[in-house]
């Protein structure tokens, strides 16, 4: 069975001060970064098996708006962390276009099951008053055994509360669902039984119209020929939102920051989709080595001082990469191992959480490897600050 990850998607919006019109926009050209981090305990037949963090950093930016909603690119990027490690690893990605109504609703390509948690919230048409309820239908696609399935149950809401916290006008919203379905007649690898439930507060931001924090407990039993499986998860959410950094105004960024590199730095600075990429050589380590030389760390300062002062909450991706020579295992560790050391460096300097690292071994060349001075650029680590 693979690695079951959590993707609640929690979507909404709310007007005033003692009632709240919900509904649900991105305005065009902006990108809401939701970053959903868990704490997850994983048990086997009743029995404590692991424990680890995962995390979810769910980007949705809106390419056009209309009367049927917002029309967003999702990108939903898995992160997980072992117990006692401190930077996560990034696991999967998965990229999809879907409509998201006013009321919550989700219209997404039916090849596609991210997002796997859809129409929660969803919105009545009129306002809600402090205390009232309401209710409505949520969706949960489940692709952790052999094909995936859809399981569908009524949820919960009550607007509790509306304070002004820091000047800004905050809702609280709670809600709550659960589900339990047979599903021995689905032939999914033995799985008999799916249940589980969750409760959630959401911290809705009247003032700006955005989502500030949500808290969720989270619990789903997988029962099957070989026992039960069980995730109990307590999710913490920060949501912030960026103007998109059109192509010339990243290339403009990179010029002044390699303006502010010293002149004999080896660093070199591009751009491409996510963001500014620095290019770090091999001169950080020695060779089939991952430990960075103590030498070197003045070229990772340089890059920590233009995030502190640029991007100090921006989202960072570490990435190893080789050239071809060696095995292909051998490989893909050792640029998994470089670009861990890169982020454990960066990370407590830095000041935030937001770090991840991933190894890419030979496959991601940027020259080529039938020379001496291809494969050593293909020998690197580099660092991304995601602006979109």
């Amino acid at each position: 069975m693979k690695k079951i990850s959590l993707l609640l998607l929690l979507l909404y919006y709310a007007g005033s001060l003692h009632a709240a019109i919900l509904k649900w926009e991105i305005p065009q050209n902006e990108r809401l970064e939701m970053t959903r981090t868990a704490r997850v305990n994983y048990f086997v037949n009743r029995n404590l098996a692991s424990s680890y963090e995962e995390r979810n950093i769910i980007d949705m930016t809106s390419v056009s708006n209309n009367e049927k909603g917002s029309n967003v690119k999702g990108v939903f990027t898995v992160f997980d962390r072992a117990a006692g490690q401190n930077i996560f690893n990034l696991r999967e990605q998965y990229s999809v276009d879907f409509l998201i109504a006013p009321n919550g609703k989700f219209t997404v390509p039916e090849t596609h099951y991210m997002p796997n948690l859809r129409n929660i919230p969803s919105f009545p048409d009129n306002d809600i008053s402090v205390n009232e309820q309401w209710s409505g239908q949520g969706e949960l696609i489940l692709t952790n055994y052999s094909k995936p399935f859809k399981l569908i149950f009524p949820v919960q809401y009550i607007l509790s509360e509306i304070q002004n916290i820091n000047g800004k006008d905050i809702a609280t919203i709670k809600y709550a669902f659960a589900f339990d379905q047979d599903t021995d007649k689905l032939n999914l690898q033995g799985l008999k039984r799916v249940s589980g439930h969750n409760t959630g507060i959401i911290k809705w931001n009247l003032s700006d119209n955005k989502p500030h924090t949500f808290v969720d407990l989270y619990y789903i039993i997988f029962v099957d020929n070989a026992g039960t499986k069980e995730f109990s998860m307590s999710i913490n959410t920060e949501n912030t939102q960026y103007a998109i950094v059109p192509d010339a105004e990243k290339k403009r960024l990179r010029d002044e920051i390699e303006g502010e590199l010293p002149k004999d730095d080896t660093i070199t600075v591009e751009t491409d989709d996510r963001g500014i990429v620095f290019h770090l050589g091999e001169m950080l380590f020695d060779i089939d080595s991952h430990k960075i030389r103590p030498d070197t760390e003045n070229t990772i300062k340089n890059i920590i001082h233009i995030i502190k002062q640029r991007y100090p909450d921006r989202e960072i991706i570490v990435e190893g990469h080789t050239d071809n020579t060696g095995t292909s295992e051998h490989n893909q560790k050792l640029s998994e191992n470089r670009a861990k050391s890169v982020a454990e460096y960066l990370k407590p300097q830095v000041g935030h959480d937001k770090f991840s690292y991933r190894g890419f071994g030979e496959r991601k060349p940027i020259a080529t490897n039938d020379t001496k001075e291809g494969r050593q650029r293909n020998r690197r680590v580099d660092v991304i600050i995601k602006l979109n």
